[in-house]
């Protein structure tokens, strides 16, 4: 099975500032947020279904949709956005426009964005960002020794965070889901871990893994033993708390996991905008309307390294 990987990156790198020091600690906040089919106008036949024949999906739709995002990214206001089901590289270029205002002089613009999806799939993960993005590789995971066919499962990003003269290791994720049976599913899922494992083992900086792991944090085998969690340092504060909305319940699938060299000075699942009601619970986007926001919250972290 080959895929066809499609990357971008914008404008405006500085190659040479990324150099060693060891004197000063940078700290960058950083934003996960899986924004829930987050697809163009443009139909080109790999879009799920309900876009496909939704005649209201149309430019007007998703303008709107577009800008509601933009302003959900400017109140969380993080130097750097982890983004689940984004559609392509195109959506990265008008997210980067809008939030600039369509000029590329203002200060703390995100100038820095990196996609990847693999051929035929609808959606992939992205990443935007203030500071310098670079060393951008895609890892794909090709299984043939289990019974039953691999299904499509999306690859691992990494990539390289540059602020100052420190470097920031950051491994994207966004693991098979829970659809078609948990127990059925859940070998992909370990795949992954295993998967990210091995990359992780094989990182000399500090690195932070983000992404929606469609798996709570006790369903982990490997991960969290070689990391530290945010939900797990400071269960006493979320131990009702998740991210994902389901069947009347929170879901803690959606994490950061850092290298315990790092230091984690702030986390918290994002509910202080109007992508989630009076009750913490997010507000979904719904195509027939084409309101509401993700049926993710966003989690948010701050890093020193």
């Amino acid at each position: 099975m080959k895929y066809k990987l499609s990357v971008v990156f914008l404008i405006f790198c500085v190659f040479n500032s990324c150099s060693e020091n060891t004197l000063k600690a940078e700290s960058i906040s950083i934003c996960n947020w899986n924004v829930q089919t987050f697809f163009d106008a443009h139909k080109t036949g790999t879009e799920y279904s309900e876009f496909l024949k939704n005649e209201n999906w149309n430019s007007t739709a998703y303008e709107a949709r577009l800008k509601r995002l933009c302003n959900c990214i400017k109140l969380l206001d993080a130097d750097v956005f982890v983004l689940e089901e984004i559609e392509n590289e195109g959506i990265l270029y008008d997210i980067a426009n809008a939030l600039a205002g369509y000029s590329w002089n203002q200060k703390k613009n995100w100038t820095y964005a990196c996609f990847a999806k693999c051929k035929d799939q609808a959606i992939g993960c992205a990443v935007l960002s203030r500071f310098e993005l670079k060393n951008f590789s895609v890892h794909e995971l090709y299984v043939q020794t289990e019974k039953e066919a691999q299904p499509m499962l999306r690859p691992i990003i990494k990539v390289t965070v540059c602020k100052g003269q420190k470097d920031l290791e950051l491994f994207v994720n966004h693991w098979k889901s829970k659809s078609g049976g948990e127990e059925e599913t859940q070998v992909w899922r370990n795949w992954q871990e295993t998967q990210l494992m091995s990359l992780l083992e094989q990182t000399c900086s500090p690195f932070l893994c983000s992404g929606d792991f469609n798996q709570k944090t006790e369903e982990f085998s490997y991960l969290t033993d070689f990391t530290f969690s945010p939900w797990i340092i400071d269960n006493d504060i979320y131990r009702s708390q998740g991210t994902y909305y389901y069947n009347g319940a929170f879901e803690q699938i959606d994490h950061f996991f850092a290298d315990k060299n790092l230091q984690i000075t702030q986390f918290e699942p994002a509910t202080n905008g109007p992508w989630c009601n009076e009750n913490n619970i997010p507000i979904s986007f719904k195509i027939y309307s084409g309101s509401g926001y993700s049926d993710h919250l966003p989690i948010k972290c701050k890093v020193d390294f």
